[in-house]
């Protein structure tokens, strides 16, 4: 019997955000559960969106149109992080404008994903350049 193994490189971005808004969304439930409304909330919340910026990226590699897939990728990351924001603020205490921690984090989070994007497109770029010296 073969097992299904689902090829992770034909998942759409928006497949992707999908998966991380129900994550978001499950940890918002599980802190409105567990009364969670601290700085707590607002960490299970954002881990779902730091997630989203390690892999997407990486299976941004595999991509045949890698503009069209990063530009795309980057307005999905945008809609999670309106929504990360909004489930936040509504099961934290501490709103978002409060707390210069998470205005830090936030955008270390977006500084990560740019960087890591420029990184796998260096990494493409490499493979792309040393196929063409073997051909």
């Amino acid at each position: 019997m073969k097992k299904y193994i689902p090829d992770i490189k034909s998942i759409s971005p928006v497949h992707q955000g999908l998966f991380i808004v129900s994550i978001i969304t499950l940890a918002s439930l599980f802190c409105l559960i567990s009364g969670q409304k601290s700085m707590t909330a607002w960490n299970l919340i954002i881990s779902p969106v730091l997630l989203f910026c390690f892999y997407n990226p990486a299976i941004g590699i595999f991509q045949q149109k890698l503009l069209q897939y990063a530009v795309t990728s980057f307005f999905i990351l945008l809609t999670i992080a309106v929504y990360a924001y909004i489930s936040g603020n509504f099961v934290s205490d501490i709103s978002f404008q409060q707390s210069g921690e998470l205005h830090y984090i936030a955008g270390l989070i977006m500084l990560f994903y740019m960087l890591l994007y420029f990184l796998c497109l260096v990494f493409k770029s490499i493979l792309f350049l040393l196929t063409e010296i073997d051909n």
